[in-house]
């Protein structure tokens, strides 16, 4: 199996055109982009220099053959921030890998649409270690867009029979919105099965592991 096939998020690119360049190619829906301030990958904005002036986005301009949907990685940020990150940075979606309550979800799509923008996608990330962490679908699926579904495997991430045997978790999920499954390697993404749910999208990956 071509691991593209399953492959429907890059994340942690911090080059905006080398990643269009060689993801758009394979079929890569989404590309994230990580704006959380202390992380490796932290994308920064580029310093106006003066006060009054915004910062600006460090991405560039969408070209009109750029298929590849933006996605903002955030964690527990203040909403004026991620505001300003969609706005700058002309983001198709929002990733919160927080502790965001549905309450706070809802008040930033109403600060968003349609005043900011015309649409925006909302990811929730929900760290996968037991079943109940599965089940904590239930208190977000009507207000987000897509789940992120990042499979915890204890002391080695690529232990492909720990990857296999916690997918089998994802059996709980019993919603209607759409979910990836974060897996972290690429390099594992082949020799895991396709997940026969009709809302799986495909595997989210680290954008490092592609270039091993």
């Amino acid at each position: 199996m071509n691991q593209y096939q399953t492959i429907y998020k890059v994340s942690g690119v911090t080059n905006e055109a080398a990643a269009v360049e060689s993801l758009q190619k394979t079929g890569v829906a989404m590309v994230g982009y990580d704006c959380v301030k202390g992380h490796h990958d932290f994308v920064e904005m580029i310093s106006s220099r003066a006060g009054i002036i915004p910062d600006y986005s460090s991405l560039g301009s969408r070209s009109k053959s750029d298929q590849v949907l933006r996605v903002g990685i955030f964690q527990n940020d203040m909403p004026q921030s991620i505001v300003t990150r969609i706005y700058n940075d002309q983001l198709d979606y929002v990733q919160l890998d927080g502790s965001e309550s549905p309450v706070m979800i809802d008040n930033l799509r109403r600060t968003l649409v349609p005043d900011v923008c015309s649409r925006i996608g909302i990811i929730k990330t929900l760290a996968v270690r037991t079943r109940e962490d599965v089940l904590e679908y239930n208190t977000y699926e009507a207000c987000v867009d897509m789940f992120l579904f990042n499979i915890v495997v204890d002391h080695d991430p690529n232990d492909k029979v720990g990857l296999l045997a916690q997918l089998q978790l994802l059996d709980a999920y019993n919603g209607h919105t759409p979910f990836m499954v974060g897996v972290v390697d690429a390099n594992i993404v082949s020799h895991l099965p396709f997940i026969d749910h009709p809302q799986f999208k495909g595997y989210d990956v680290s954008y490092h592991s592609l270039q091993k």
